[in-house]
C-alpha cells in the first residue's frame, strides 16, 4: 500500500507520454536552464536504481511530479497535531542498488524512509540511517539536518562537507545512539532529473507560484520524523546546521525533542535584516514572521527542550558572525534555563565533537528509568522490573493511582517488584546520589484480583498457619504431609524480604526491622502452593 501512490504516478506518467508530445525547442531550452546541478549518484557509471523518479521527459511530467510531491501549505500547520506516522521501513529499491557497490558507500542497507499521513495526504520522509556502536542500555536517536547545498546529506554520512569540518557528525554521534541524517526533497535519491542533471534552485521558485513551499514541505516532514523517534526511543536530538539549523529551530516549536543543537541556524536579527528574511520567506513562507524573536523565545520558555546555539568566528553568513562577536540572541535568551551558547571556534559549521559531547552527556546525565512486566505467569501477582540506563544507586517512589505506595532507597540498577494490587503504577521521584532528578515514561496496568486469606486472627489456608497479625516475629507452621517447602517474604510493592526453602515445617522470622504494613507469604511444595495475606502492626 505504502508504494502504491509511487505506482499510480508512474502508470499516469507512462499514460500522458504516450499522449503528449516530447519537448519543444523552446521547452528543451528551459529545461537545460533549469536541469544543472549534480545528482549524489551517476547511473551511467554506476547502473541502478537510485531515484524516486524516472527521467523528465515531458513538460507535463515535469509539472505532474512537483505538484504531486509537494502537497502541504503553512496554513497545514495549524492541524499539525493530527499528523500520523507509521513504521519505518528500509528503502530497498535504493538501497539493494548500494549493495552492488559496496566500496562506494559507507554502509549496506542505509536509506530508509517513513509513511505519514496527514489532512488525508500520504507522504514519506526520508533519511540515511546509522546505527549505533555501542549498544546502550537505552536507546537514543540523532536526527542530522543539513544545510543549504547539493547532496548535502551524502557529503555528511560519507564525512565529507562543511558539516563534518570539526566533527565527523555520523560516526561521533553514533557512539551514543542511531543517527538519522534527514534527506531533503529533490536531493540524493529524491532527486528530479533529465539528462544526467538535478533541478537546480527554481524548485523553489515554482513552489512559491503553487503556494506550496518547500521548506514547509520538508519542515513538516522533519515533524513527522520527530514525532517517530519520540515514539520509540528514549531520548531524541535534533541537530541542524544553516539552513538546517534554522528548521530545526522551527521544528521545535511545534513538537519537542529531548535536545536541539542550533549551529549558525538562527539569530534575533532575522526578524530585520534585508537580506536573509527574504531568503527564508522564499522557503519558509511567513514563518520567520509567525515565530518572530519573542515568539521564539516564548515558546522555548516553556519548553522540556533543552537548546545550545554556536556561532563560529568567520562564519559567512551576514547575521551569524556578528552573533559570534556581540551574542545578540544570547542577551536576548537570558533568563532561560534551558539554552546555552558556545562560540569557540571557526568558520560555518558544526562545533567541534568534543563540545557536542559535553552537550550529550549533559542530556543523557539526569536519570532515566524503564518500567517493564517481565512475567505475567504468576496466580498472584504481576512480575515487573524498574531498570536505569547508566549504572547508580537509586531512589524512587512506586506509586498505585494517585496512591504512593512506597519509596525505595539504595536500588542499584535494576530492582523486581511484584504488583499484588490492581491498579495503575507509575514511578515517579527519580533521585540519584547526586540529587539529579529523573524520569520514567512507562507504566504498568496491573487488573488482577486475587482471592486471599482474612487478616483477623490466626490466618490458616490449606493447612497452613501463621500469626496474625504479627509483630516482632512472624511464625509459620505446615502438616507433615507436606514435603519440602519454598517460603518466600514479600512486601506490598513485591520486595523480596525473606526466602528459604525447609523441611522443618515450622519457621520463625525476626521481623523487628519490618515497618508496620501488608506482606504476602508465598508458599510452594510439590503437592500444593498459595499465597497468605498478613498485616504487621507496631505497639
Amino acid at each position: 500500500m505504502k508504494r502504491f501512490g509511487y505506482f499510480l504516478f508512474l502508470f499516469i506518467i507512462g499514460f500522458f507520454q504516450s499522449s503528449i508530445a516530447q519537448l519543444s525547442a523552446s521547452d528543451s531550452a528551459y529545461f537545460l536552464n533549469v536541469f544543472t546541478n549534480q545528482r549524489y549518484v551517476n547511473d551511467d557509471i554506476m547502473p541502478g536504481n537510485w531515484y524516486h523518479f524516472p527521467p523528465m521527459t515531458t513538460m507535463y511530467q515535469h509539472y505532474l511530479t512537483l505538484d504531486t510531491n509537494f502537497k502541504f501549505k503553512m496554513a497545514d500547520l495549524d492541524s499539525i497535531a493530527y499528523l500520523q506516522v507509521d513504521t519505518l521501513q528500509y528503502d530497498t529499491m535504493v538501497n539493494n542498488s548500494m549493495a552492488q557497490y559496496p566500496n562506494n558507500y559507507p554502509q549496506a542497507n542505509q536509506m530508509v524512509y517513513l509513511p505519514f499521513q496527514f489532512l488525508n495526504k500520504l507522504s514519506n520522509a526520508y533519511a540515511f540511517l546509522f546505527p549505533d556502536t555501542l549498544q546502550p542500555r537505552c536507546r537514543y536517536a540523532f536526527m542530522l539536518v543539513p544545510g543549504t547545498g547539493t547532496n548535502e546529506s551524502y557529503s555528511i554520512v560519507n564525512g565529507w562537507g562543511y558539516h563534518n569540518q570539526l566533527c565527523q557528525m555520523v560516526s561521533n554521534c553514533r557512539t551514543y545512539g542511531d543517527v538519522y541524517t534527514f534527506i531533503k526533497p529533490n536531493e540524493e535519491s529524491r532527486a528530479v532529473f533529465w539528462n544526467g542533471k538535478k533541478l537546480n534552485e527554481y524548485i523553489v521558485n515554482y513552489l512559491i507560484t503553487q503556494n506550496t513551499r518547500y521548506g514547509i514541505n520538508y519542515l513538516i516532514e522533519m515533524i513527522a520524523w520527530i514525532k517517530y523517534l519520540k515514539a520509540n526511543y528514549d531520548k531524541v536530538f535534533l541537530f541542524g546546521l544553516s539552513e538546517g539549523g534554522y528548521s530545526s529551530l522551527l521544528c521545535t516549536m511545534y513538537i519537542q525533542p529531548d535536545a536541539a543543537l542550533i549551529s549558525g541556524g538562527y539569530s534575533i536579527k532575522f526578524d530585520s535584516n534585508a537580506i536573509e528574511k527574504p531568503i527564508l520567506k522564499t522557503r519558509f513562507d511567513d514563518l520567520l514572521d509567525t515565530f518572530h524573536q519573542a515568539k521564539v523565545r516564548d515558546v522555548i520558555s516553556t519548553s522540556n527542550t533543552q537548546y545550545l546555539f554556536t556561532y563560529g568566528e568567520g562564519d559567512p553568513v551576514e547575521t551569524m558572525d556578528p552573533e559570534h562577536d556581540y551574542h545578540y540572541t544570547q542577551t536576548y535568551f537570558n533568563g532561560l534555563n534551558n539554552t546555552s551558547f558556545f562560540y569557540d571556534f571557526n568558520d560555518h559549521t558544526f562545533p567541534p565533537c568534543v563540545n557536542i559531547d559535553t552537550f550529550i552527556e549533559r542530556i543523557l546525565l539526569p536519570p532515566l528509568a524503564h518500567f517493564v512486566t517481565i512475567d505475567t505467569s504468576l496466580t498472584d501477582s504481576l512480575v515487573t522490573r524498574v531498570s536505569f540506563c547508566r549504572s547508580g544507586s537509586y531512589s524512587f517512589d512506586l506509586y498505585r493511582d494517585t496512591t504512593m505506595v512506597q519509596q525505595l532507597t539504595g536500588v542499584y540498577d535494576s530492582a523486581v517488584l511484584y504488583l499484588s494490587d490492581s491498579g495503575r503504577y507509575t514511578i515517579r521521584n527519580i533521585v540519584d546520589t547526586s540529587l539529579l532528578a529523573g524520569s520514567c515514561k512507562d507504566t504498568i496496568y496491573c487488573t488482577k484480583q486475587f482471592v486471599l486469606a482474612d487478616f483477623i486472627g490466626d490466618v490458616k489456608q490449606q493447612h497452613i498457619t501463621c500469626t496474625n497479625p504479627f509483630r516482632d516475629q512472624l511464625y509459620i507452621q505446615w502438616p507433615l504431609e507436606f514435603d519440602r517447602t519454598n517460603l518466600k517474604v514479600i512486601n506490598q510493592v513485591g520486595q523480596l524480604l525473606y526466602q528459604r526453602e525447609s523441611s522443618t515445617h515450622t519457621e520463625t522470622i525476626e521481623t523487628s526491622s519490618w515497618p508496620a504494613g501488608i506482606y504476602f507469604i508465598h508458599y510452594q511444595s510439590t503437592s500444593n502452593f498459595g499465597t497468605i495475606k498478613l498485616v504487621k502492626k507496631v505497639e
